[in-house]
C-alpha cells in the first residue's frame, strides 16, 4: 500500500497492487483508504489530483 502525503487526511493509502483471486491485483488509484475521511479536503494538493468521485465511510 503506497502512502499518499495528504495534509488534510491521516494515513491515506492507495490499495493498488493488493493481490486478488486468479492472480489479479487491485488497479493503482482505484481504491484508497484513510483513517479520517471526515477531514478529507478536496483542496489538499495531494488529494486534488486523485480524481476521487465516491467516498464510502464504513465506520459504525
Amino acid at each position: 500500500m503506497a502512502a499518499i502525503p495528504a495534509v488534510s487526511v491521516a494515513n491515506l493509502r492507495d490499495l493498488g497492487g493488493l493481490p486478488l483471486a486468479g492472480g489479479r491485483a487491485v488497479r493503482p488509484g482505484l481504491v484508497l483508504r484513510s483513517a479520517q475521511l471526515d477531514r478529507l479536503d478536496p483542496g489538499d494538493p495531494a488529494v486534488a489530483g486523485l480524481g476521487i468521485r465516491t467516498v464510502v465511510d464504513f465506520r459504525t
